[in-house]
């Protein structure tokens, strides 16, 4: 018996340093000598890159969207309604993994962790292909990742991280994959595609557009794995969480973009079929999301902007002085929006201390229903005064542009200005001094400073001016009565008479609102906004929640 245990436990010994050194032996023949130089060097670059960009002070024109999610996140948890900006808006339409992600780990740490997982990816993808440059690539990649984080878009930065990682599976050999290792790698290619819509679904989008290349270039299953995955990883943004909206496009933008288009597919070897394919579609998605109303917009252009100067480095069969040219073009045809984020870093108004004035006069005044804060070109309001009081706009370029569209398409007058603050039911109106206004803030600012008559100045500090809005609605209608309003709900009473009642409250209609109270229902009413139909008096709560049914709905 002695004898025996000895042999069971050499054998099971045994059999677990054979498959040690197998998965050692895989590890090592995926990390081969000519994969090492370009990893090792693009992931050095990649990581002292981001290190210089953690010691920013804050900056980028879309930062402040990111750490506003991570706190509503952190403060709040998955609610599905975020009553801070615009009505309500549905944050996991935005992304499935920036609230939970930010909140653990700051909007920039996400970011830096992205920038560096798909940079690195992105080298082991080059070499993997037997490009000419993977190193030169690589480093090229590096560098228009901090580019995109310089700006904020760290969301992006995710799905993009994720996306990469499920091409490098779609191209992994299957000599280095254990038994059965063309389902592993599919699946896991499948299921990367899947994270990266759901942290971005821009990018998730990308990886689409990979997988039907693929496609086109019969390659059947890869292609199919990254089609499907990012599909199902789009359903949230699409199907559930659907906030809508169109994002601008100018058509000046759009050609530049077609044209680095246009250069990459002259400049991609012919062997690189399912690339080729990639640039064209590129270039068809370019040109409909600025000519069709969508909300895929001018981020359609993030593609080959991005991309197209390391793609190209990394294949061109060009000698290096034509290189060097086209490359340098194709940055000086870069839209000026890393040097403007820079230029900006370390503003006074992307310090909570620059708003706190504001946000303690708004806080004395409670209960207040929403604020309109002309928007700063920063957005940095939509972060820390909304934290206190809704706001009537925030920092989600579509929504703005589909809910507010007279400071989009020249309407803008102060007749309209009235009817706008009146439907909204804005009840005070902020305007920042003596920093930069957003492009879609700017009339507005200077229709406010000429005076307008319901417009009463009513509070003032260094860095802002407060106006009350004359005889404007509130959030909730007669007969009831606001109590509070949040970045969870609407709190309001109702009295004993009269009863029942219908009011209106001016909360965007979504499947997931819910009412808590002694006896009422909801439904959608005129002009997007809620009904509320009242059976008895008393106390409610307007708010939203996660579940199949609703069982406040009317």
């Amino acid at each position: 018996m002695v004898l025996g245990g000895h042999s069971g436990s050499y054998s099971a010994g045994q059999a677990l340093r054979r498959a040690n050194a197998r998965t050692l032996a895989w590890v090592d023949n995926a990390f081969v000598v000519r994969y090492r130089v370009p990893m090792v060097v693009t992931t050095a670059t990649s990581l002292l890159l981001c290190v210089g960009f953690l010691l920013l002070p804050l900056a980028g024109t879309d930062l402040s969207a990111q750490v506003a999610r991570g706190h509503f996140f952190h403060r709040h948890g998955p609610e599905p309604v975020d009553f801070r900006w615009y009505g309500g808006t549905l944050p996991f339409g935005y992304s499935v993994l920036t609230g939970p992600l930010n909140a653990l780990l700051g909007s920039r740490g996400v970011g830096a962790v992205a920038c560096v997982l798909s940079a690195s990816a992105f080298a082991w993808l080059l070499t993997r292909l037997r490009v000419r440059r993977p190193t030169l690539g690589g480093v090229l990649g590096a560098l228009v990742g901090i580019f995109n984080l310089v700006s904020g878009r760290t969301t992006f930065a995710m799905g993009v991280a994720f996306g990469v990682l499920a091409l490098c599976f779609v191209v992994l050999p299957e000599r280095q994959l254990p038994q059965r290792g063309w389902r592993w790698r599919l699946g896991s290619a499948a299921l990367l595609a899947v994270l990266s819509g759901a942290a971005s679904p821009v990018a998730g989008a990308f990886v689409g557009l990979a997988g039907l290349a693929l496609l086109l270039a019969r390659t059947w299953w890869q292609g199919g794995a990254l089609a499907a995955g990012a599909s199902v990883g789009l359903i949230p943004a699409v199907l559930l969480f659907r906030d809508g909206g169109t994002q601008p496009y100018a058509v000046d933008s759009m050609k530049v973009a077609l044209a680095v288009c246009i250069a990459a597919f002259f400049l991609v070897p012919a062997r690189y079929l399912a690339l080729r394919i990639g640039v064209v579609l590129t270039a068809a998605l370019v040109v409909a999301a600025a000519h069709i109303p969508n909300a895929m917009g001018s981020n359609a252009g993030r593609l080959p902007l991005l991309f197209a100067a390391p793609v190209i480095v990394a294949v061109s069969t060009l000698n290096g002085r034509w290189l060097a040219a086209v490359i340098a073009a194709i940055f000086w045809w870069q839209p000026p929006l890393v040097a403007s984020d820079l230029n900006h870093a370390g503003a006074d108004d992307a310090e909570r201390l620059f708003h706190q004035p504001l946000i303690n006069e708004l806080g004395r005044r409670q209960p207040v229903g929403r604020v309109e804060v002309v928007p700063l070109a920063n957005h940095w309001e939509a972060t820390y005064v909304s934290d206190v009081v809704p706001i009537a706009r925030g920092w989600l370029r579509q929504v703005d542009v589909e809910r507010n569209s007279l400071f989009y398409d020249g309407s803008l007058t102060p007749a309209s200005y009235l009817e706008w603050l009146y439907r909204n039911a804005v009840e005070y109106v902020a305007l920042p001094r003596d920093v930069s206004i957003d492009w879609a803030g700017q009339q507005e600012a200077s229709l406010i400073a000429a005076n307008l008559p319901y417009l009463e100045p009513d509070w003032q500090s260094s860095n802002w001016e407060l106006f009350r809005v004359i005889g404007g609605r509130t959030l909730v209608d007669y007969p009831a009565k606001l109590v509070e309003s949040n970045a969870t709900g609407v709190r309001f009473t109702v009295p004993a008479a009269p009863s029942p009642a219908t009011i209106v409250m001016r909360v965007v209609w979504s499947r997931w609102l819910a009412l808590e109270g002694p006896k009422g229902c909801i439904e959608p009413g005129t002009d997007r906004w809620v009904r509320v139909r009242l059976q008895l008096p008393g106390e409610y709560r307007l708010s939203s929640r996660l579940g199949i049914t609703q069982p406040s709905h009317c």
